[in-house]
């Protein structure tokens, strides 16, 4: 079987569960991906799980109706434009969400729902055209409804919204477990980061998407760097520390100071979880690929401040969790801190408050003063408060085994 696959770029989070995806079907299926950015980024850093890789924009696949022809079936992980040319074009169309808490719907859900069908049934420029007048979050919502299968990764708020959409008569929305496949990794120990166990591992992600770059309101990157040398002072006990993201993959870079090294690197998911095993503490703003994959390790991360408007939700949505309760948040700072319920405003908001804090002298030492605080009461916490943490973020990501999710793919005619 030929099978089409895609992840929204957006940071890592959406293409490394495709990768991981791709690794449970690679044995008996020809995969193709297909994408730009971050996206491509991390698909060519797993070259050979694809027979084809095409350095395609989503938004744009009216002439390239062929590849879609070529193709049995396309899997789309949170990447609306996919999933539209996926339908368009007739395909079985199976569509994997770790964010489906998060979509805010303007429209009236009954009036979408009818745009939805709308759409399938139009020609295409006017599909098109009716496509692109909904928003981001909206579009998302549609591939759902239209979707052959829709796989939501479950999270606080996503079996509401599923009961929700059955109201409608919408039953090919499936709760998931994580979408992650941290058991199978094969490490090549060739390519491992040296072998090395560190004493801390920084994930900052993939860090570009829509209003984020590694050159343009990089703030939360440079605020990390300089950080990450007070930190060095603060505690010269963690000799090793390893900081990992998409913000490094043209050049390695590598410091000492204070008898401590800091290595930036850009890895492959393989040796990325392998580092993840091999470190004492893992930090991290709210990412779920993250968070779901250090628990799954048996490893409480520290949360650090927001990165942009996802990661604001994702940690809020934590809210009465012990692991919410001890983690960093920008409110830590700002204690008037409001942040527009808008993945864009919301997002440019954290930057703002991101440059302040780089910015400003006061706000810096503030910054590191309580971090260090936080951060020394987190390597001081006992066992029994690990584990009932550890329980509890679990307990929010229970649904259908992933490889479960995988055989209804293949299985379907």
């Amino acid at each position: 079987m030929k099978i089409l696959l895609g992840a929204k770029s957006c940071g890592f989070g959406p293409v490394s569960k495709m990768i991981t995806i791709a690794k449970l079907l690679n044995e008996n299926h020809s995969l193709s991906f297909l994408g730009i950015d971050t996206s491509l980024i991390y698909s060519e850093s797993n070259r050979e799980l694809f027979t084809n890789i095409y350095n395609i924009n989503p938004k744009d696949c009216k002439n390239y109706h062929n590849i879609f022809k070529e193709n049995d079936k396309v899997i789309s992980v949170m990447d609306e434009e996919i999933g539209f040319w996926a339908i368009k074009y007739n395909k079985p169309l199976y569509f994997f969400d770790s964010l489906f808490f998060f979509w805010i719907i303007s429209n009236d859900l009954t009036s979408l729902i009818d745009k939805a069908y709308k759409i399938k049934q139009m020609e295409l420029l006017p599909a098109y055209e009716l496509f692109h007048t909904l928003t981001v979050h909206e579009r998302k919502v549609v591939i759902h409804i239209l979707a052959t299968k829709s796989f939501t990764q479950n999270y606080p708020g996503v079996q509401n919204r599923i009961e929700l959409l059955k109201e409608y008569g919408l039953n090919n929305i499936i709760l998931t477990g994580p979408i992650i496949n941290i058991n199978k990794e094969e490490i090549d120990e060739s390519q491992s980061i040296e072998n090395e166990y560190f004493d801390i591992l920084i994930n900052l992600g993939g860090f570009k998407n829509f209003i984020l770059d590694f050159d343009k309101n990089n703030y939360y990157l440079k605020l990390i760097e300089k950080w990450i040398i007070d930190f060095s002072y603060e505690f010269p006990q963690f000799k090793k520390i390893l900081i990992a993201g998409g913000a490094y993959d043209k050049e390695k870079k590598e410091i000492n100071n204070n008898s401590v090294n800091i290595k930036y690197r850009f890895l492959k998911h393989n040796i990325f979880v392998e580092s993840l095993k091999k470190s004492k503490y893992i930090f991290s703003p709210a990412g779920l690929t993250t968070l779901i994959e250090s628990v799954s390790l048996n490893k409480l991360p520290f949360l650090l401040s927001e990165q942009h408007y996802g990661s604001y939700i994702n940690y809020e949505s934590l809210n009465g969790t012990l692991l919410y309760d001890i983690s960093f948040s920008l409110k830590n700072i700002f204690s008037d801190i409001v942040i527009t319920n808008d993945d864009y405003k919301g997002s440019l908001e954290i930057i703002n408050y991101t440059e302040k804090i780089l910015k400003n002298k006061n706000l810096y030492k503030k910054f590191c003063d309580i971090t260090f605080i936080k951060i020394n009461n987190f390597i001081n916490l006992n066992d029994n408060f690990i584990d009932k943490a550890l329980t509890e973020i679990n307990s929010l990501f229970t649904g259908l085994d992933l490889s479960e999710a995988v055989k209804i793919i293949y299985n379907e005619e």
